[in-house]
């Protein structure tokens, strides 16, 4: 008789603990993992940098602040001087074999474009004010014939500096002075040849 209880126990004792071990796992099953937050990130336009400040919740937007790129002014009338000024300094002048390879006539003339554009980034002056100074381009004269070659160039390579893209940059920043030996121009870091004289070793964009 005691057996027979003893196994009546047991029995009821194991049906629980599976109907228990069930339940368990069927909870796990059923349940849902919890979703980790969700962060969009937006990028937008901005003149000042500001910081980002994330706050913990399920979902959180991070806003990152770009700074703008700031369009350099330049005017119609300084495109046409740039050109005005190149027809004096550099027209036609004959390919110019270096260490890095040939440059062609229009990478000397964007050269002589970008030694007036370095200056106004110098704080010499606008466009135009540094092509009229005096005794400085003196291949510069007003009534010099603004040829298309020259004024495409000129609009090519002051919108290029003025969105700063410089793709069509020929002569480092440093390079504000030039002088002509009759046949091409030197480039120098200071007036009347002095300083560090450029070699050309950037490549020429326009062949």
């Amino acid at each position: 008789m005691k057996i027979h209880v003893i196994d009546a126990v047991l029995t009821c004792a194991l049906c629980f603990l599976t109907g228990m071990a069930v339940m368990l796992w069927y909870t796990q099953l059923t349940e849902k993992p919890q979703e980790p937050p969700v962060v969009n990130v937006y990028v937008i336009a901005s003149d000042k940098e500001e910081e980002v400040k994330i706050e913990p919740s399920k979902e959180t937007e991070i806003v990152i602040e770009e700074p703008k790129i700031k369009k350099k002014w330049y005017s119609e009338e300084d495109i046409v001087n740039m050109a005005k000024m190149c027809y004096g300094e550099s027209m036609n002048l004959p390919v110019l074999h270096t260490d890095f390879g040939d440059r062609s006539a229009t990478y000397q003339s964007a050269e002589a474009m970008w030694a007036v554009l370095n200056r106004v980034d110098a704080g010499y002056g606008d466009i135009s004010t540094c092509i009229k100074a005096k005794r400085q381009f003196v291949g510069y004269k007003s009534d010099n014939p603004v040829t298309d070659e020259l004024y495409d160039l000129a609009k090519l390579v002051i919108e290029d500096w003025a969105t700063g893209t410089e793709e069509y940059r020929v002569l480092p920043h440093i390079f504000r002075y030039f002088y002509g030996d009759g046949r091409h121009n030197h480039f120098t870091t200071k007036p009347n040849g002095g300083g560090v004289e450029y070699n050309h070793l950037i490549p020429d964009p326009f062949v």
